[in-house]
């Protein structure tokens, strides 16, 4: 079954998969939303994120671009997808392609990339123009793309700063995928039982607000809870000290200005400040063993869960 992805009832349909995109948030990987989140979401209970406006235009512009860019500069034959690809076997697991490499009798998914050059410089590691080494949850939506697809390979092809050009020929992880068909199968049993996931505090406030809706019905007496007093402290006392802290910041960052006097940056006798704070930790991994310890840790959390 293949359902077109540019059409209102995709939009509808893609409410009914966990995609490529989404899958690290059942890993606790997905640096844009949680498994609360997600579980949410595809309940009927939060809505999902906009799929229209500026930023989402604007990555329609930058991936034809970036897709150009990579047939001229690597010699490769790619063409735009236009349709969904659910799983054969896992129900509920699909996958929308950005492009497909064609012309050496192989099908070879293509996952299109801009990233940011301070990101990925923290985040990725290169050789060259190959990349080798990726954030986790790029690799779980390869991987994710790879077996909706039946493809043993995907090309990663990832523009930095507007400006450079990266790409990776990933492998199958059979492995991986093996815990992502798992994922996604426990997931949807657990929205049919309805059993949604713990929340994480600090990133799903605004989800557990929407859910439990407006102020209702009487005061709850929770006199007998243990943890509701160490949470008013916690509260009571992080409050204090963001309020301590955010005018200590202020406070310095106005001396330092005043200090500057207009100059792009200074240097102390324990280190320097520039207007422009840019700070980047190289990351170098090979290849072979940040694959073996990727499928390590994927089997432990597994085990763990």
């Amino acid at each position: 079954m293949n359902v077109q992805i540019n059409t209102e009832a995709w939009l509808e349909e893609r409410r009914h998969f966990v995609g490529g995109s989404e899958v690290a948030a059942l890993f606790d990987v997905s640096p844009y939303m949680t498994h609360y989140e997600l579980w949410q979401q595809k309940a009927g209970n939060y809505p999902s994120a906009e799929l229209d406006g500026e930023r989402i235009e604007a990555g329609q512009f930058m991936e034809t671009a970036i897709a150009q860019w990579a047939t001229h500069r690597f010699d490769m034959k790619m063409r735009k997808v236009h349709r969904y690809m659910p799983h054969t076997t896992v129900a509920g697991m699909g996958a929308s392609l950005d492009y497909e490499a064609y012309g050496d009798g192989a099908y070879v998914p293509v996952e299109l990339k801009n990233v940011d050059g301070q990101i990925f410089r923290e985040k990725w590691a290169t050789e060259g123009r190959t990349i080798t080494y990726v954030p986790d949850h790029i690799l779980l939506q390869c991987q994710q793309q790879m077996a909706c697809a039946n493809a043993q390979q995907c090309w990663l092809i990832v523009c930095v700063g507007g400006n450079s050009l990266y790409r990776l020929l990933m492998a199958r992880e059979e492995a991986v995928i093996a815990q992502i068909k798992k994922r996604i199968e426990r997931f949807w049993r657990s929205i049919a039982q309805n059993i949604p996931p713990d929340p994480d505090f600090s990133r799903d406030g605004s989800v557990i607000s929407h859910v439990i809706g407006p102020v209702r019905g009487k005061v709850l007496d929770l006199k007998d809870s243990n943890r509701l007093p160490e949470l008013l402290r916690q509260h009571r006392d992080a409050s204090a000290q963001e309020k301590k802290g955010a005018a200590a910041k202020k406070a310095a960052a106005a001396e330092i200005e005043h200090m500057l006097d207009g100059a792009p940056g200074a240097i102390a006798t324990n280190g320097k400040i520039t207007q422009y704070e840019v700070k980047a930790q190289a990351v170098q991994y090979e290849r072979a063993a940040y694959k073996a310890l990727r499928i390590k840790v994927f089997e432990e959390k597994e085990e763990a869960a």
